[in-house]
């Protein structure tokens, strides 16, 4: 570059010669230094002090408290469950005691109810990420799994689900084992329902652990509504001992006939509601029937007719609705009206059913032609008789 420069402003060894030279050389020293050049900047964040060295406290003793404490925990959570069905076991015994037995068992009894919700400890709220201590958990998960497994009846899995003011040990939505859930919401990938009856629940937790409650409430499901037909089957063959007409439809008609049969009346979506119904026992003298005995969803209100002695005219049936009598209480007419509507209905499902089964499938319609054919042509090639 120094000899690029020589050349271009005609450098000589002489230096009078080369004044132009000296000129220039001196006018790039001027501009050097006076030249703007920028302050450099120096970033706080790189001016690290330097760290003091602490003291750091030993921890041998405190890991061996920490070491102790995880055997604890983890032997809590191999014992916990066996535990707990135990427990549960109990209660669920000591509910089933008359008062007196109650009253003579009263410390032991409480103290078996203490010892549960020391595990449970429902006073404990899940934390911002909808926790609670991890033995804590452990505990009422085995709790819902021995609680859920005793449930005999439909109130008493829906008040082990739900609670009541009957029971003490908390439900499991107050534990935050089961939450309730729309209807119509459908399960994600991290999300298990499960449906109880008419009600739609979550069940929280791991994916294993909501799998097996949802596994021990559809068992217990299935369990009861079997304990539930077998029970209703039993009580239909009572009604059908004590019935004297084969036939329920000749409880029907019209001409005198006495007697008792036993009638099904279905359950109906009503507006807005279910109309609920069952079997019954009803009697005819020949002008009026009555009630004597019902079991099913509507057994209740059916026995307090029965129990007031209700009957209606065998003729009215043919109406559509009950006309009120005089000299009648409201009431007794109300029930008049009921029993008048659960007569029908169940008048109804046996046309439906012999409507059913009078109707000829396709299938049964075409081998009803075929053997109309067949008898036609086996008397076409019959040769007549000498």
């Amino acid at each position: 570059m120094l000899e690029d420069f020589k050349m271009e402003n005609k450098y000589s060894d002489n230096p009078l010669v080369n004044h132009k030279f000296f000129a220039a050389l001196r006018k790039i020293n001027d501009d050097l230094v006076h030249a703007s050049v920028p302050t450099p900047v120096i970033d706080k964040a790189v001016m690290v002090k330097l760290p003091p060295i602490k003291k750091m406290p030993a921890l041998e003793a405190k890991m061996a408290e920490v070491v102790k404490e995880a055997e604890e925990k983890k032997a809590y959570l191999g014992q916990i469950s066996c535990h707990m069905a135990d427990l549960v076991a109990q209660v669920v015994r000591f509910g089933s005691l008359s008062r007196m037995e109650k009253e003579v068992l009263g410390n032991e009894i409480r103290e078996y109810e203490k010892e549960l919700m020391g595990h449970l400890a429902p006073e404990i709220k899940p934390n911002n990420g909808g926790r609670v201590p991890l033995f804590i958990w452990k505990a009422r998960v085995a709790y819902a799994e021995a609680i859920i497994a005793s449930a005999t009846t439909r109130n008493a899995l829906l008040d082990i689900i739900e609670g009541s003011k009957f029971q003490k040990p908390p439900c499991l939505i107050k534990l935050g084992v089961m939450e309730y859930q729309d209807t119509d919401t459908q399960g994600g990938k991290n999300v298990v329902l499960v449906k109880v009856f008419n009600q739609s629940y979550k069940i929280n937790g791991s994916k294993n652990e909501a799998a097996r409650l949802k596994e021990l409430l559809e068992t217990a499901v299935g369990r009861i509504k079997s304990a539930n037909f077998a029970y209703y089957a039993q009580m239909k063959a009572d009604l059908n001992k004590n019935a004297t007409i084969d036939d329920p439809r000749r409880i029907y008609t019209y001409t005198g006939v006495k007697g008792s049969a036993v009638l099904d009346v279905p359950t109906i979506d009503g507006t807005g509601q279910k109309l609920p119904g069952g079997s019954m026992l009803v009697e005819s003298n020949g002008d009026n029937i009555l009630v004597v005995a019902a079991i099913g969803y509507f057994q209740k209100v059916m026995q307090e007719i029965a129990d007031a002695g209700i009957a209606i005219p065998i003729e009215s049936l043919k109406d559509e609705r009950f006309n009120w009598k005089k000299g009648l209480s409201d009431q007794d007419n109300h029930r008049c009206q009921i029993l008048h509507n659960m007569l029908r209905r169940a008048k109804t499902a046996l046309d439906k059913n012999d409507a059913q089964k009078t109707r000829l499938t396709p299938a049964e319609e075409k081998e009803h032609e075929d053997t109309r054919k067949w008898v036609e042509e086996e008397k076409a090639n019959q040769s007549p008789t000498s």
